[in-house]
């Protein structure tokens, strides 16, 4: 997978120009955009804009082909630079445990993927605005709001849909191409399941709240236990394309930040 991205420029830029691993691109009466060289896959200039050397020298010796346009659209010229390998997830991840904070870097990228997930929830849930969002609040406050409070029969459903999530990311990460050192397997320090499970549980709330309406509306008989198990899969299953497309999103961002902090 890539988050690599390409850059347009307009001819009403004021300039572009290299500062560290980023082209800058300035604009007049506005602030200037950052755009770090390993995060774009192509620039494309509309219009006379002017560049620095050390900018598109810095394009062609990352693998970042420009194209430059006139005002009308036609290409007037291309810069190719040299060959670019695709680097993988598995070779950024490589390259973040040789770096001596990769610790911090990925815990980092951890919490804030699990405060993202968090804002959207209390958003989806209708929960106060201005909450205090730290977890262990936002979860207290969730669990009373589900049909007939927070109850040792919720507390049970939750558990089983967290159990089949656990076995859904096993599923996304094979998928996506993670490596199993990645994903729990032995030769490596870090494990990717934690944080996206820890992440991902929180869009739980929403099948949770939907098992739990359609079992006051319609109880199990005694005994049906495998009626229970039934409906359970079932929430979850319905859940699940949208659980898979936030796995995705969480991919990315993870690409994103080590293509940007990893040297």
């Amino acid at each position: 997978m890539t988050a690599l991205r390409p850059l347009y420029v307009d001819h009403g830029a004021a300039a572009v120009r290299l500062e560290g691993p980023a082209l800058i691109v300035e604009q007049p009466e506005c602030a200037a955009g950052r755009f770090p060289l390993r995060l774009l896959s192509r620039v494309v200039v509309r219009g006379p804009v002017p560049w620095s050397m050390e900018a598109l020298f810095a394009c062609l010796e990352q693998g970042v082909p420009v194209t430059f346009l006139s005002l009308d659209g036609a290409v007037v010229g291309l810069c190719l630079g040299r060959d670019r390998p695709e680097e993988t997830l598995t070779m950024l991840l490589d390259r973040l445990l040789a770096e001596p904070g990769w610790v911090e870097v990925y815990q980092r990228w951890r919490r804030a993927a699990e405060r993202r997930a968090i804002i959207e929830v209390v958003h989806r849930l209708a929960l106060p605005a201005g909450i205090d969002l730290r977890p262990e609040i936002v979860r207290t406050l969730a669990a009373a709001q589900m049909p007939g409070g927070d109850t040792p029969g919720a507390r049970s459903a939750m558990r089983r849909l967290d159990g089949y999530l656990c076995a859904h990311l096993g599923e996304l990460f094979a998928r996506a191409g993670v490596p199993l050192q990645y994903r729990g397997g032995r030769g490596s320090p870090l494990d990717l399941r934690p944080a996206f499970r820890g992440a991902l549980r929180w869009y739980l709330w929403l099948p949770l709240r939907r098992w739990l309406e359609v079992r006051q509306r319609h109880p199990a008989p005694r005994g049906g236990a495998n009626a229970a198990r039934r409906r359970a899969a079932a929430q979850y299953e319905a859940a699940a394309p949208q659980i898979a497309a936030r796995f995705r999103r969480l991919l990315a961002s993870l690409d994103r930040l080590l293509r940007e902090e990893v040297r």
